[in-house]
């Protein structure tokens, strides 16, 4: 059972890989002398936009940017978290510990959506928004 999740899971960042590795092979979008909203065919497997755009490459592009987005908010969001594990492990056990359980449930008991709006409103930034929420 454990294996074939693991394959399932090796299938998926190939897949992942493959899509960042089309978007390089693509290249540009297009958009000088394309159709616009061609339907897909054979030189554009998934069509064009209104501006002669290939769209398979625009998706393509889009996964690589949020691979990367993902990647930076998962190191940052480690960084943060091993921290604080080796602040919890000191000899100041007891306070930090306790700040860090509260601090925790505080962010996990405000509803998803509100804490999104409310830091927007505030003027975070998203990727900052992103790791101080999914850490």
């Amino acid at each position: 059972m454990r294996r074939s999740w693991r394959f399932v899971a090796l299938l998926f960042f190939a897949g992942l890989i493959s899509i960042v590795l089309a978007a390089k092979l693509l290249g540009g979008v297009g958009g000088q002398g394309a159709v616009s909203l061609m339907p897909p065919g054979w030189p554009h497997l998934l069509g064009t936009d209104r501006l002669g755009r290939d769209v398979l490459t625009i998706t393509a592009i889009g996964t690589t940017r949020s691979l990367a987005w993902a990647a930076l908010v998962l190191a940052v969001s480690a960084a943060i978290g091993l921290l604080l594990g080796l602040l919890s492990a000191t000899h100041w056990r007891g306070a930090v510990d306790e700040s860090i359980q509260i601090l925790a449930e505080s962010i996990r008991s405000f509803p998803s959506i509100v804490a999104a709006l409310l830091f927007l409103a505030v003027g975070v930034p998203v990727p900052l928004l992103m790791v101080a929420y999914f850490w």
